[in-house]
């Protein structure tokens, strides 16, 4: 329960733009469980701080990584994931060409749990501090 409230701290976190609240609830996020159904949700929220912060490249492999799981387990994203997605989408589409994000959502979606998670706690981590203000 602990961690689906953590899910949805972030996701509100992020849509009011509080990139430092989003990114310390994401790192707790991760430090309280790394399974379940509601880390694609967690590791969703880091790929839409990663665009936030300006490292897009990261965020589409996360994105990438995300849509495959949800492909796999034959399940949409909850409803109030959609606006987080939408957002993350216009901005990576925003930053790439269709070819471009094409192939970093297909390389993202090849990797590793264990590399996924990695990427994640890079992002949520303390030291990533370059985050830039985008209101997109």
């Amino acid at each position: 329960m602990l961690f689906r409230s953590l899910a949805n701290l972030a996701a509100y976190a992020l849509a009011a733009n509080d990139l430092e609240d989003a990114r310390n609830i994401l790192r707790e996020a991760l430090a309280t469980d790394r399974s379940g159904r509601w880390m694609t949700n967690i590791l969703e929220d880091h790929a839409l701080l990663s665009a936030l912060q300006g490292d897009r490249e990261r965020a589409a492999l996360l994105l990438g990584f995300t849509d495959a799981r949800y492909r796999e387990r034959g399940e949409e994203r909850p409803p109030t994931e959609h606006r987080g997605y939408q957002r993350l989408s216009d901005l990576l589409k925003g930053a790439f060409d269709d070819g471009q994000l094409e192939r970093l959502t297909s390389t993202g979606a090849r990797l590793r749990e264990e590399e996924v998670l990695e990427a994640a706690a890079a992002i949520s981590s303390p030291s990533e501090r370059s985050v830039q203000h985008d209101r997109a």
